[in-house]
């Protein structure tokens, strides 16, 4: 026995003007493409506010970082000096050059120009207003214009000022760590050093920092901390409240800071501080990838809106001239 089906036509799908008589396909278009384009700003948004967020973190992690280096390094004071410094008249050479620990130099050269180099030789070279990081491989990195001083602070906690005049040239070069001190004045017409010296303290309060830019790695990459690092008691180490609460909540770091924060302690705190700021570091770039195509896809939105319109109206257009 077989059995036959029998298909019906299914009625044809009408405008059915009872939904809401006073909108039109063009009204519809627009709620949808409206509709999607506030889910697409709340996300924009979103991200925005988490890319501020690690910011503000990031900012604050290497204030932390700079305070552990300086305890760590700058807690005794130097009965001798340690750096020094050595004068040339070759052409091809340095006018000065400076040796500090760790494998860190500076040398200038005339017209201004002069280059802070690491143990791993990449450099941070300054030349016309800007500070250039350059690798070991030669490979140079986005330029950083100095409006005003600032400051770079190597992984040893040695301070490197910047004085920068109303038409961003570099004047003057202070280095502090600890209570070793020296300056290098009239870099941009003729260096001349003094020091060093056992006056890093007095140097280092004499001098606003301006900008601090934190070595992260090596002197070619460098990280913004703001303009204002906390300079905790060395003998107390002791922090506020919303610090402990954001090392220990915020960066989900299980240290015990109820006791005063000795040396050893800023030595097991660093490197937790420096695993978090690589990791927000690392979030902060997928953030802005994710934002960046949020924002394609919200533009494209509002572009796809307006050529609908563009198309109903031209269509419409085309309609009513058949009419005449």
């Amino acid at each position: 026995m077989s059995s036959e089906r029998i298909f019906s036509p299914i009625a044809a799908t009408t405008f059915d003007l009872d939904i809401d008589p006073d909108k039109n396909l063009t009204d519809f278009a627009s709620e949808a493409y409206l509709l999607r384009g506030l889910y697409l700003d709340a996300e924009v948004r979103s991200l925005v506010g988490q890319i501020e967020q690690s910011n503000a973190y990031l900012t604050e992690i290497n204030k932390l970082i700079t305070e552990a280096n300086r305890i760590i390094y700058q807690g005794d004071n130097f009965s001798a000096t340690t750096w020094a410094s050595s004068e040339s008249t070759e052409a091809s050479e340095p006018i000065q050059k400076i040796t500090l620990d760790n494998g860190y130099g500076l040398s200038f050269y005339e017209g201004g120009t002069f280059q802070i180099t690491d143990k791993n030789n990449n450099n941070l070279v300054f030349a016309d207003g800007t500070l250039i990081p350059t690798d070991k491989d030669n490979n140079s990195f986005a330029g950083i214009p100095l409006q005003g001083n600032a400051t770079v602070i190597l992984d040893d906690g040695t301070k490197i000022t910047l004085q920068v005049s109303s038409v961003n040239v570099v004047t003057d070069v202070f280095i502090s760590r600890g209570n070793q001190g020296m300056s290098i004045n009239s870099v941009n017409v003729n260096p001349t050093v003094t020091g060093p010296d056992l006056n890093g303290v007095d140097i280092n309060n004499g001098v606003e920092d301006g900008d601090i830019l934190v070595e992260n790695g090596g002197v070619h990459s460098l990280l913004n901390a703001g303009n204002d690092i906390i300079n905790f008691d060395i003998s107390s180490g002791v922090l506020t409240d919303e610090q402990k609460h954001f090392i220990n909540n915020q960066l989900d770091i299980d240290i015990d800071l109820s006791a005063p924060l000795t040396a050893e302690i800023w030595e097991n705190l660093k490197p937790e501080l420096i695993l978090a700021r690589d990791n927000l570091t690392g979030s902060n770039q997928l953030q802005t990838v994710q934002l960046q195509s949020a924002l394609t896809r919200y533009n494209q939105n509002y572009d796809a809106m307006s050529n609908s319109h563009n198309k109903i109206y031209t269509l419409l257009k085309d309609i009513l001239a058949n009419f005449k």
